[in-house]
């Protein structure tokens, strides 16, 4: 039983590489909530890829900004943000930061 669920995880973690663009977890996430009569209540959404991307876009943040999300949930807000610095700023001469 261990060797199928190590099998089947193998096969999940090679089709997210393949679709990289997909939010995989995130998708599972929210389809949980959905299956939880609270999650609504409670206040547990998920807020899709795209919309994120065009949130920070608006936001564009800086490399010495401040980025805090404290109802961060699948981190969805933050992983945009560190990717969007990371596209904006590949070739910036700023000390210290990606190389």
């Amino acid at each position: 039983m261990l060797s199928k669920i190590v099998d089947a995880m193998d096969e999940i973690y090679s089709m997210m590489e393949e679709l990289h663009q997909t939010d995989i977890r995130g998708d599972v996430y929210e389809y949980l909530l959905s299956k939880i009569a609270q999650s609504g209540v409670n206040g547990q959404f998920r807020t899709p890829r795209h919309i994120i991307r065009m949130m920070v876009e608006m936001m564009d943040p800086k490399p010495m900004d401040f980025i805090c999300d404290p109802a961060c949930g699948t981190s969805g807000f933050l992983v945009t943000s560190g990717d969007y610095l990371r596209e904006k700023y590949k070739k910036s001469n700023i000390k210290g930061l990606w190389k």
